[in-house]
């Protein structure tokens, strides 16, 4: 009988072992990683690029033709897609949020310091 008791143990651990889900989330934000490219529009036009990394942050350049220079950002993008990042020099402080899939995203921007603000599109390269 204990021998009976402690195969059905192993088996038990087993099983629960192999059901259990792990907190690794990082193949969820692979479907995101690398260089994403798009366009501005709203109250100022121009260009977007961020570069989205295995650990889910974010780097690149934001440029408005009121700008004139690309204005270097940070951010994250989360497993579910959603996306933030913020851009700041002396004079010119903003955001851009929004939503990724695996090929293409979307969403809103803003420039806190000259109240201008508009849409983002941007596909992933």
């Amino acid at each position: 009988m204990k021998q009976f008791v402690k195969c059905a143990m192993f088996l038990l651990a087993l099983v629960a072992l192999s059901c259990s889900k792990g907190d690794d989330n990082t193949d969820d934000i692979d479907l995101y990683t690398g260089q994403w490219m798009g366009n501005v529009t709203g109250d100022d036009g121009g260009t977007l690029s961020f570069f989205i990394y295995e650990n889910g942050s974010v780097t690149g350049d934001f440029f408005t033709n009121g700008t004139q220079t690309p204005i270097s950002t940070s951010g994250n993008v989360n497993t579910t897609g959603s996306l933030s990042i913020t851009f700041s020099t002396n004079e010119i402080k903003g955001s851009l949020s929004g939503k990724l899939t695996e090929t293409s995203g979307n969403g809103t921007w803003t420039i806190t310091s000259n109240q201008t603000e508009g849409t983002w599109t941007a596909t992933k390269k």
